[in-house]
């Protein structure tokens, strides 16, 4: 199996309610191994992520990175 690289791109930083470096430490420790290689702010990635908002809909920061997580496996699977 090819190893998917999902990018985390961190934005400007104007949102702090966020904390991007939990969030982001959250998502890889949910996707790394099991073929995916995280890595940030990149375009050469096979699926980017980025803000805090899925299928255009704003989610709670307790939420955003198992939600991301999910939907990166789904998108792939």
């Amino acid at each position: 199996m090819k190893t998917k690289r999902i990018s985390i791109k961190f934005c400007g930083g104007c949102n702090s309610r966020i904390d991007r470096d939990q969030i982001a430490a959250e998502v890889k420790k949910y996707l790394s191994g099991n073929g995916y290689a995280i890595v940030y702010n990149s375009l050469d990635a096979d699926f980017i992520i980025a803000a805090n908002t899925i299928d255009a809909i704003e989610v709670s920061k307790e939420q955003l990175s198992r939600l991301v997580s999910g939907k990166v496996r789904d998108y792939f699977e």
